[in-house]
């Protein structure tokens, strides 16, 4: 089944959050709209953000300047409006008047590849998430009406006749090609990318498949020890390097990769782990270096107090600013020298790493990139601890300034508050000393104090308070804890999210490298010390779960699961 439909655009994408709550007949409604819409767009024009709201809501927004969209992305984005907005209220074919066909019905109708129609549904082949005749809820799928799928073969039927021409190169042609690409390159001594343009006009084949088809070819000789046909592969591009990084990243295994990009396993580690020293050499890491920083001792001193390894996570993203607000009010004080152990530790994590990075070797190690990326993960966990730390004094800071506890704001005025609280207190965090004396909450106040007065809030009509209230509390947007590091150094949510599905003692050894429990994350050989094994089984281990977690969560997320 095809993967959950995405957004290029904000204009929909915001316009399918606005209809969360609509009723079932007018989603209905507005999903016929879009797909009429769907039929009158050209992907060479542009479309004004109002003349889109407007076809499909019948509401014309006011605009201060007139954004437009092109048609491409216009066409894509419509295509997945509808699937997602009827995922919510799906019809069955007795309600459309016509047949629904799965994925791969519209395949062989078509005569093209799953992948194929992949791509048509970004050029406006609409699915819509379908049900049984019966009702039964466990039926819902997505599917192609008949009639849209008409509409588009008549809008595209060139296209679609030139794709089903199409099939794949057979082995008795990849022999052909394999043969005569040797004898181009012993007589002639052409490149690789010269033997890929003369073979695909003989096989009639476009030149990126036939060079794939030779890089592929090289990786095999190379993996059983045989001489491959081209050694003039020079160094990898910045694009494909790229793409590896994204690869492996994702659980793709090196076997594939290496014919792939027809080169060693162990010439693609040495890229990745370029590709990481790079990054992390592009980090800005000041911290306030402590007095016990260099000492010999300084694990044992600074690492060992329980305030420091073992304390609840605060997830990176709060998805709910009244419950978090809610979370802020309950907390209860911290003690003195917790903090100080905490923040001692947030600038050694990232001040050892500092020291690390500036030491690296142009050709770095796997273990001394792990060893550095973990001490900013441990770094991130306490960042995040510490902001929630001091959460408590700036918002009564910020409640003195509107005259009221935050929460009696409506919610457009309360979630830029909270966003501004995590803001100033993460700024507080890169500068605090503790050998002077410096306290986070006096600190952070005073910041605040001084964010207010350079920026002072909105004031809020009582009126727009008391209809507030009368509505009961809002909250859903995001507010986030994050470390510019994170990004790349931490998995996909999907993963976070999956590792609890997984059996107890595979779900401990994620939780164990990321520290998503009451301990700091561990590098692969600390996590050999606890468990055993080996540094290469454990991180081999470790992709595997991760990969396992995101194929189920692309399987549930397309219904299969």
């Amino acid at each position: 089944m095809p993967r959950r439909s995405r957004f290029q655009l904000q204009t929909l994408d915001e316009l399918l959050r606005q209809l969360r709550y609509a009723p079932v007949s007018a989603r209905h409604r507005l999903i016929d709209a879009a797909e009429a819409l769907a039929h009158d767009i050209d992907p060479e024009r542009m479309y004004p953000h109002e003349f889109v709201i407007y076809r499909i809501t019948g509401y014309r927004p006011e605009q201060d300047e007139e954004a437009v969209d092109s048609g491409a992305a216009l066409l894509a984005d419509l295509a997945a409006f509808i699937s997602r907005l009827s995922e919510t209220a799906p019809l069955n074919e007795a309600e459309r008047g016509c047949r629904a066909l799965s994925i791969e019905d519209v395949s062989a109708q078509l005569n093209v590849s799953l992948r194929t129609v992949q791509r048509y549904r970004k050029q406006g082949l609409i699915f819509h998430y379908v049900s049984a005749d019966d009702g039964n809820a466990g039926e819902i799928g997505l599917a192609c009406f008949e009639d849209a799928l008409q509409a588009f073969r008549d809008r595209h039927a060139g296209m679609i006749e030139k794709a089903a021409r199409y099939s794949q190169i057979t082995a008795d042609d990849e022999r052909k090609a394999i043969s005569a690409a040797e004898s181009l390159r012993h007589e002639r001594g052409w490149s690789r990318h010269r033997v890929a343009r003369h073979l695909a006009q003989q096989f009639q084949r476009s030149t990126e498949t036939m060079r794939l088809l030779l890089i592929r070819h090289d990786a095999d000789c190379i993996a059983e020890g045989k001489t491959p046909l081209f050694n003039d592969t020079g160094p990898l591009t910045t694009r494909d390097a790229r793409l590896l990084e994204r690869a492996w990243q994702r659980g793709i295994s090196m076997t594939r990769l290496t014919r792939r990009f027809g080169r060693t396993a162990s010439a693609l580690h040495r890229i990745l782990n370029r590709r990481r020293a790079d990054r992390l050499r592009r980090l800005d890491l000041h911290a306030v270096e402590l007095a016990t920083f260099r000492l010999e001792e300084a694990d044992a001193i600074i690492l060992a107090p329980p305030a420091v390894n073992q304390f609840p996570e605060i997830p990176f993203v709060q998805p709910r600013v009244s419950d978090l607000l809610r979370a802020v009010r309950e907390a209860e004080p911290v003690p003195a020298a917790e903090e100080e152990a905490r923040i001692a530790a947030w600038h050694y994590f990232r001040w050892r790493a500092a020291a690390a990075i500036a030491e690296l070797p142009e050709h770095p190690g796997a273990n001394a990139l792990d060893a550095i990326e973990t001490d900013l993960r441990c770094a991130s966990k306490l960042f995040r601890r510490l902001v929630f730390d001091a959460l408590p004094v700036v918002m009564r800071r910020i409640d003195a300034a509107v005259g009221r506890p935050v929460e009696q704001l409506p919610q457009r005025e309360l979630s830029p508050l909270m966003k501004r609280a995590v803001a100033v207190s993460a700024r507080v965090l890169e500068n605090i000393d503790p050998s002077r004396g410096q306290h986070l909450e006096r600190v952070a106040a005073y910041a605040m104090d001084r964010e207010l007065a350079h920026t002072p809030p909105a004031v809020v009509p009582e009126r727009a308070i008391a209809r507030h209230l009368a509505d009961g509390p809002g909250g859903s947007e995001i507010v986030e804890f994050r470390t510019p590091w994170d990004e790349s150094l931490q998995p996909p949510k999907v993963v976070r999210e999956g590792c609890d599905r997984l059996d107890e003692e595979d779900a401990d050894l994620l939780r164990l490298r990321y520290g998503w429990g009451t301990e700091l994350p561990r590098s692969i050989p600390q996590i050999v010390e606890k468990i055993g094994g080996t540094s290469t089984t454990v991180a081999r281990r470790l992709r595997q779960l991760e990969r396992r977690v995101r194929t189920h969560a692309f399987r549930a997320s397309a219904g299969e699961s």
